[in-house]
């Protein structure tokens, strides 16, 4: 896809999105791995992380799943980058009603 004012460096590089991974104890997190076995089959330059990390930010086991998960995550050979989305914020132990 033409980009203008592109620097030249960057022409013919590839980009990787992953979004809303949503890890969580609903249901088995394993899932996600095979998927970024897969795509890191791609190398591509660049890889960002578009949010939703976890199903909701209510207790640190879903963390520890994500921690496990992120083990296998997809890596740009340029660089790699993600940014939060709205399941991600919060208080680990805040209770909400």
């Amino acid at each position: 896809m033409p980009v203008k004012n592109l620097p030249k460096h960057l022409i013919g590089k590839t980009l990787m999105q992953i979004s809303d991974i949503h890890v969580g104890k609903r249901y088995d997190y394993t899932y996600i791995i095979k998927p970024f076995e897969k795509a890191k089959k791609y190398k591509s330059d660049f890889v960002t992380y578009t949010g939703d990390f976890v199903t909701m930010h209510k207790d640190e086991v879903q963390y520890d799943c994500l921690k496990e998960v992120l083990k296998h995550c997809v890596k740009g050979k340029m660089g790699t980058v993600g940014i939060l989305g709205n399941h991600d914020y919060g208080k680990i132990g805040v209770n909400r009603k």
